[in-house]
C-alpha cells in the first residue's frame, strides 16, 4: 500500500485503539495481488452481509489486468464494481472517523489518497426503554433489555466518539 494509505490506517488504529468493535479487513484482488484494499467499519452499526456481498466479494473477483490511471480505476470501482447505492470520497481523516462512527464503511485502496465512504448503516430501531422488572421512583428510567449486539449498537448510536472503546473479556469457564 502507498505510504499515505498506510499512514492513514496506522493513524486510524491509534484513534480507535483497542476497540474490538472497529474492524479493519485487509485483502488483495485475486487476479492482481498488487491491488490492496482495506475496509474499516464498526461492527453492530453496519450490514455485514452488504459489506461482504456488495464490497469485498466484487472487489476480490473483479479482474483488473491492465494498469489504469488512478482516476479511471476509482471511477471504474465506484461505478462498475461496488453496488452500494450511496458512495462518496473523503480525504480528511477526522471526517472519515466521524463517518465510520456513523455506521458507514471506509474503503482504502493502495495508491489512492481519498477513501471511498460507503453507506452500509444498519441501525437497530428500538428506543432504550424502562425495564419492566426494575421500576424506580427516582433516577433514569432507561435500560437495555436486548442482546449485547443490539445494546452496543444503541450505545454507539448515542455516543459517536472514538473515545468509547469496547473490549470483550471472558470470565469463568462455563459462561
Amino acid at each position: 500500500m502507498a505510504d499515505y494509505v498506510k499512514s492513514n490506517l496506522i493513524e486510524l488504529k491509534k484513534i480507535f485503539g483497542q476497540d474490538e468493535t472497529v474492524i479493519f479487513r485487509e485483502f488483495n484482488a485475486r487476479q492482481n495481488s498488487s491491488i490492496h484494499y482495506c475496509v474499516v467499519f464498526v461492527d453492530h452499526l453496519v450490514n455485514a452481509d452488504q459489506i461482504q456481498n456488495q464490497i469485498i466479494a466484487p472487489l476480490m473477483q473483479t479482474q483488473i489486468s491492465e494498469p489504469m490511471e488512478n482516476w479511471r480505476m476509482l471511477d471504474f470501482i465506484s461505478k462498475e464494481v461496488i453496488t452500494i447505492s450511496s458512495l462518496t470520497q473523503e480525504s480528511e481523516l477526522n471526517k472519515i472517523v466521524e463517518l465510520i462512527l456513523a455506521g458507514n464503511t471506509a474503503l482504502f485502496i493502495n495508491d489512492f489518497y481519498n477513501a471511498l465512504i460507503l453507506s452500509t448503516t444498519q441501525w437497530t430501531d428500538r428506543a432504550v426503554d424502562e425495564p419492566s422488572s426494575e421500576k424506580t421512583l427516582f433516577g433514569p428510567r432507561e435500560g437495555f433489555t436486548e442482546n449485547i449486539d443490539t445494546n452496543l449498537s444503541l450505545i454507539r448510536r448515542r455516543l459517536r466518539t472514538s473515545s468509547l472503546k469496547l473490549e470483550f473479556m471472558q470470565f469463568g469457564i462455563e459462561t
